[in-house]
């Protein structure tokens, strides 16, 4: 997952230039890239209802179907416009999928990424999303307010974005992509493999320690291999009078 954005200060650098931005000139800025990003060129299967701007469920909204309704760009703009911080306005970034990574609800991951990192950050922030499918690669535009209250105290505090924040978002994301979804279930299916070779081993074990008439060193070597241990486990169920057999069966169920 990729994360990389910028932001918006009372003096913000801009290529090789320091501009100086007050907030009437931040809000007409942000209110262009709101613009940009909900009528941009779209793709084959985007459509105008697709780009609406989204933020954090409120509590108790999860099952409601009208909490995910568009939100007005006006609405967006002043609540980021009423929580700017004193040294940065406001951060824009975009998340993006790598090629290996998939995401079957880009809204709830980006939702999910933003209340991991208000954790993290142990904070509320206010922020604003759109997704984008016209590329090659999903992403999401991302506007995060410069400033934001403290859980415990309640204070208004500045949010600054270091690289630890970026990395921390990229490996979040990539934590609930798809891509890692599919590597957890490889890995808790390798673990029962191993289980049951561990389980086959036990139970060969087991039943060559019984001390059967007509069991041969041959039937011994089989042993060393999973094959084996299934045909000599199978042929020595298969030995011995019907009640003894009846009588082993009647152990597993206990």
């Amino acid at each position: 997952m990729i994360a990389r954005g910028h932001y918006v200060a009372p003096s913000t650098r801009i290529g090789n230039q320091w501009h100086r931005f007050d907030r009437g000139t931040a809000g007409k800025r942000l209110s262009a890239h709101f613009r940009y990003i909900e009528y941009r060129a779209r793709g084959k299967e985007e459509s105008r209802d697709s780009r609406h701007l989204f933020t954090a469920l409120a509590p108790g909204d999860e099952d409601n179907k009208t909490a995910a309704a568009s939100i007005p760009r006006r609405e967006a703009l002043e609540s980021i416009m009423s929580h700017t911080g004193q040294k940065v306005y406001f951060h824009q970034f975009i998340l993006s999928c790598a090629e290996s990574e998939q995401v079957s609800d880009g809204r709830t991951m980006v939702r999910e990424v933003m209340r991991d990192f208000e954790r993290e950050r142990n904070m509320r922030l206010t922020w604003y999303a759109v997704e984008h499918t016209n590329t090659e690669h999903r992403h999401w535009h991302i506007v995060l307010a410069g400033s934001g209250e403290d859980r415990d105290t309640g204070e208004r505090r500045d949010v600054l974005m270091a690289a630890r924040d970026y990395q921390f978002l990229r490996e979040t994301a990539h934590e609930l992509s798809d891509h890692e979804f599919t590597h957890q279930i490889e890995h808790y299916y390798r673990e029962d493999e191993n289980q049951e070779r561990q389980d086959m081993r036990e139970l060969a074990s087991l039943v060559l320690r019984e001390d059967r008439p007509g069991q041969d060193h041959q039937e011994r070597g089989e042993m060393t291999d999973h094959t084996g241990w299934t045909r000599i486990a199978a042929r020595l169920a298969n030995q011995g009078p019907k009640q003894d057999r009846d009588n082993r069966e009647g152990d597993y169920d206990r």
